[in-house]
């Protein structure tokens, strides 16, 4: 457990060899003590490594893979998982609608399972309905996404890429929005949706850049600070 906590860190640090070691570590141990879920845990972080990378094909095989062991164990969790890891690494590669069919995949799934997974869809979400240019749907997403995260303290990593799709979701929505009878209930909207990743970065250190990134760009809108001032932060 420790080698994979300690691979997950260096995984969000972008540290890949460092990375590898402990992941592989962790999944030699987990399967030499017959502890599977454990190994396909392990698993689930190099899918995270590879789509940092750009190695998307690699993750998607490597998702096909761990699949197989999860369904044998009937481990909905870990499907679950998968089926959003496919989503995000689909969405990198603009499969924008092959994204949504995973979103939609996974829903069955998200009433048996916890707060985490059920973030981590609906943040996936809010970015797919913007692509899309599905605004009513894609400030539904954020809205219902905010009140997910708020009912409780970041608890697990695998939320930490939806709170940054959230975040930047609402932005956008703001910059779209300006001079519009929304704009304020957009900029409202923004804000909440920047101190929640905020909020985050205080338990998970590894998201304070993409706090930051949200939070400079909603104070350039904004006209709150200079371009230059935003640098220095």
């Amino acid at each position: 457990w420790v080698l994979a906590m300690e691979g997950a860190y260096r995984v969000w640090q972008g540290k890949r060899a460092e990375a590898t070691l402990c992941l592989d570590r962790a999944i030699e141990l987990s399967r030499q003590g017959g502890i599977f879920r454990r190994a396909d845990e392990a698993e689930c972080l190099f899918i995270s490594l590879d789509i940092l990378a750009g190695f998307h094909a690699e993750a998607l095989a490597r998702a096909a893979r761990i699949d197989r062991s999860a369904k044998k164990r009937h481990d909905l969790q870990i499907q679950a998982w998968l089926i959003l890891y496919n989503a995000e690494s689909r969405l990198i590669i603009n499969e924008v609608d092959s994204a949504l069919a995973d979103v939609d995949m996974v829903q069955p799934l998200l009433p048996s399972l916890g707060r985490p997974e059920r973030i981590w869809a609906i943040g996936v979400e809010a970015y797919i309905r913007h692509l899309r240019g599905e605004r009513a749907l894609a400030q539904d997403c954020v809205e219902r996404g905010i009140a997910l995260i708020v009912a409780g303290q970041p608890v697990h990593s695998s939320c930490l890429g939806a709170y940054d799709r959230i975040a930047e979701t609402a932005v956008e929505l703001f910059r779209q929005g300006q001079g519009s009878a929304s704009a304020r209930a957009s900029l409202a909207l923004a804000t909440r949706a920047c101190a929640v990743v905020e909020r985050a970065a205080r338990v998970f250190p590894t998201v304070r850049p993409a706090s930051i990134m949200h939070r400079a760009s909603l104070d350039l809108l904004r006209r709150r600070h200079s371009l230059e001032a935003v640098l220095e932060k």
